[in-house]
């Protein structure tokens, strides 16, 4: 599903960008929303919409095209086994 493919791509940048933080693992790569759409095979507006999502939910966090995981382990979840209903 998009949201899979979504916290796959989160997860992997996490590896090979991520900077641990007191708030999460900050990526330290600038991307913009049509990027993360492209790459994840999402439509802009069906990406902003699961990132603002998992931002209420706590997975994460947006300022100025920064993303902050806050909670690697379910973003892995997410991405192995799908969101639940």
């Amino acid at each position: 599903s998009a949201p899979e493919r979504l916290a796959r791509m989160l997860v992997h940048l996490c590896n090979d960008y991520g900077v641990d933080s007191a708030e999460g693992i900050h990526l330290s790569i600038n991307l913009t929303q049509g990027e993360l759409a492209r790459w994840t095979q999402m439509s802009r507006e069906s990406l902003n919409k699961t990132l603002n999502r998992w931002a209420d939910e706590g997975l994460l966090a947006q300022s100025r095209g920064k993303i902050t995981v806050k909670d690697r382990d379910r973003l892995e979840d997410i991405a192995e086994f799908g969101e639940e209903e």
